[in-house]
């Protein structure tokens, strides 16, 4: 059984990809402060990218939990849906970071080439340490923390079942955060923004997207006072932690945004271009690193002159729609040429173990 598609997923994917693209834009003149902040908020589309990664895939394998074989099943879709792109992107970057389009002399490829980074990107594990979390793939970490959250989903799914265990789960997820985060702070851990981009750090975002889909399936009213307690507990603990949480807060902003789009879908947000943009926003994330790359090789980085705010905030709009348009355009075809018949591969082989598993009950 196919799960329900919903076109207001489809936005907010698109705003979480618009987000990341403001702050990759970059600045091309110094913005007042306000603004400036605005700009690097773009960063947080990541965490609107986890909580709807987290509500979607809930959806989809509670729909497909009693067919035959759920967990394998589920495991080759998330394969041929992230694998195939990422491979595509790994080897780009390996060419445009480390070896050049200029040269292609097999000893000089060899060793420029970082081999324990690219078999972690391989094989998904470029997360465990601060060296590889980043390195090879621009923006690769995402990728990283999302294979994860994969691993640890059919468990979640098995034991967290309401509301109740879901908040349980969400604030005990805060509080091994705090205590690791005080462990590893100021250690060879805290390198390369590892401490911000580790599984931990991010895990309570995946979490609130469960929550959202336990709100919308059954209401608040099961929330149990005991929970609520506990809740007011970890926020007075949070009130004291010294490291600033700016991911979590945007994590609740977008929370609040998944439930009110969830219950009426509004044009500004749910309309054909967001829902495009949020279809293809995988392949843009992976490519957009390459268009400003060649943005920056041909010069388009300064449009016009920048003599003050004004012209600054033109360039800097100007970058960013070549940005979005090149990259969407290169998505397109990347969605419509791999992400797209590797999905349906992935769907083939599903459809084959079932089969194989029909064959052998019926005998």
């Amino acid at each position: 059984m196919e799960p329900k598609k919903y076109a207001y997923i489809d936005s907010l994917r698109g705003i979480a990809i618009l987000l990341v693209l403001i702050v990759h834009n970059g600045t091309c003149i110094r913005f007042p402060k306000l603004l400036n902040r605005f700009v690097e908020n773009g960063q947080y589309g990541v965490q609107l990218f986890f909580l709807v990664s987290a509500f979607t895939l809930m959806l989809s394998y509670n729909v497909r939990k009693n067919e035959q074989g759920s967990v394998r099943n589920f495991f080759i879709r998330r394969f041929f849906r992230i694998a195939p792109m990422y491979y595509l992107a790994l080897i780009y970057y390996i060419f445009q970071e480390y070896i050049g389009f200029q040269y292609f002399q097999t000893g000089e490829m060899l060793n420029s080439i970082p081999w324990g980074a690219t078999f972690s990107n391989i094989f998904f594990v470029h997360g465990i340490r601060p060296e590889w979390m980043n390195s090879v793939v621009p923006g690769g970490w995402t990728i990283a923390i999302e294979m994860t959250f994969y691993a640890m989903l059919p468990v979640i799914c098995k034991y967290i079942t309401n509301i109740n265990k879901c908040l349980i789960l969400l604030f005990s997820s805060l509080a091994i955060r705090i205590f690791l985060n005080y462990l590893l702070i100021g250690t060879n851990w805290d390198t390369n923004y590892f401490l911000f981009f580790y599984f931990p750090n991010q895990f309570p975002v995946f979490l609130l997207g469960i929550l959202a889909y336990f709100i919308i399936k059954e209401g608040t009213s099961g929330i149990k006072n005991g929970i609520l307690l506990l809740f007011s507990l970890i926020i007075l603990i949070y009130s004291i932690e010294p490291s600033p949480l700016p991911h979590l807060i945007c994590g609740l902003s977008f929370f609040i945004l998944l439930i009110v789009v969830s219950r009426k879908n509004y044009k500004l947000i749910v309309n054909p271009f967001m829902v495009h943009i949020g279809k293809i926003s995988y392949s843009i994330y992976l490519v957009h690193f390459a268009v400003l790359y060649w943005m920056e090789f041909f010069h388009l980085n300064k449009l016009i002159p920048m003599i003050d705010l004004k012209t600054g905030l033109v360039n800097y709009v100007l970058k960013y729609a070549i940005l979005l348009i090149c990259s969407s355009i290169i998505a397109h075809f990347t969605y419509t040429l791999i992400e797209k018949p590797f999905q349906n591969i992935g769907k083939k082989i599903v459809l084959k173990f079932t089969s194989l598993n029909y064959v052998r009950c019926s005998n």
